[in-house]
């Protein structure tokens, strides 16, 4: 599609600000659900393969209280969880302003043109949280600018790059990916292998570069560790990709 399109539809589905509620362990209830049916014994779905499903928290309660000792799946998936995560969704566009600029090693879509980027973004606790152990100034770590981001306040959990024919009324799903896990996990894979607490605090400052870092150890969890600002290399939040990227 064309970069105007692509424009006009990133624009359209913002003004409805869509978001994402997940609910934690929703997953075990409508998956067992699936198996109830209209009604299945308990002592059934223990001996299934979705019997571990019954261990789970939300679906143990349901369970206690079906009096009769069967579930079903209308019982089981009107379940609503005590804690809720809301995922806001942005909106972007990835590609050459201008078609001619258009290049397959470069941009990765499948036909010239350019693609609607959708974004899930961090519920704001999560970003909260984020700032409270980093320095707001610090260079984003989990966030890879070739890629397609979300702007400040938001950070991006994932994103998926999408095609649209409009006259065909089809959408291809170009990519999906989450920059946010795959840096974390090199990160944690490349410090877990150094004996030394030095070593793990020296690598992780020299891929952070910010006036922060983190004690990584098994057990000790996030806890901010401050560094001198003399090594704070500050990048701007809103740097834009290179360009070819439109918010």
């Amino acid at each position: 599609m064309e970069m105007r399109e692509a424009r006009e539809v990133a624009a359209s589905l913002a003004r409805s600000r869509p978001r994402l509620v997940y609910y934690p362990h929703r997953y075990a209830a409508w998956l067992l659900g699936r198996r109830a049916g209209r009604g299945t014994p308990v002592r059934e779905l223990r001996r299934s393969r979705h019997g571990r499903l019954l261990d789970n928290g939300l679906v143990r309660g349901i369970a206690a209280r079906a009096g009769d000792g069967v579930l079903t799946q209308q019982a089981l998936e009107q379940a609503e969880p005590m804690r809720a995560e809301v995922y806001r969704i942005g909106l972007t566009t990835w590609g050459p302003t201008r078609q001619s600029d258009w290049h397959p090693g470069w941009y990765q879509t499948s036909r010239p043109g350019a693609n609607v980027v959708l974004l899930l973004n961090f519920p704001l606790r999560h970003n909260a949280l984020y700032r409270r152990l980093l320095d707001p100034e610090a260079r984003l770590p989990m966030v890879d600018r070739n890629h397609p981001h979300g702007r400040l306040p938001d950070l991006t959990l994932a994103w998926a790059r999408i095609d649209i024919d409009l006259a065909a009324g089809e959408a291809l799903i170009e990519e999906i990916q989450s920059d946010w896990i795959r840096n974390l996990r090199w990160l944690w894979d490349a410090t877990s292998k150094l004996d030394s607490e030095a070593d793990r605090d020296r690598k992780v400052q020299g891929w952070w570069r910010g006036p922060a870092t983190f004690d990584l150890r098994p057990g000790v969890g996030a806890r901010r560790v401050p560094r001198s600002r003399k090594t704070h290399e500050a990048a701007s939040p809103d740097t834009e990709h290179h360009g070819q990227q439109d918010k």
